[in-house]
């Protein structure tokens, strides 16, 4: 990110609220679907691409790539993305 044609080609990397992946043919993907593009090139990573092919599935992985983007540590002020106001679900609640 701290190349200038990299920055010309993502913008501003303060305001990122997931990570890139740009291919050789140039090609930006973000989030889940990065995280499917990676995996398809490391040997032992691939089931997760092939996981991603299934019906359905790419929807829920891009669902939980948000959910651990918002909620990763940021120790040392390392994430500077603006954190959401966290809401705690309970499946039952005591008086």
């Amino acid at each position: 990110l701290q190349t200038l044609w990299i920055r010309a080609r993502l913008g501003n990397p303060e305001t990122f609220s997931e990570m890139k992946f740009i291919t050789r043919g140039n090609q930006v993907f973000g989030g889940a679907e990065a995280v499917v593009r990676i995996a398809r090139s490391i040997w032992w990573a691939w089931p997760v691409f092939a996981l991603s092919r299934f019906p359905g599935m790419m929807r829920l992985m891009q669902k939980y790539y948000r959910h651990v983007a918002a909620n990763r540590p940021c120790a040392g002020g390392a994430c500077r993305v603006a954190k959401r106001e966290r809401r705690h679900y309970v499946f039952f609640e005591l008086p």
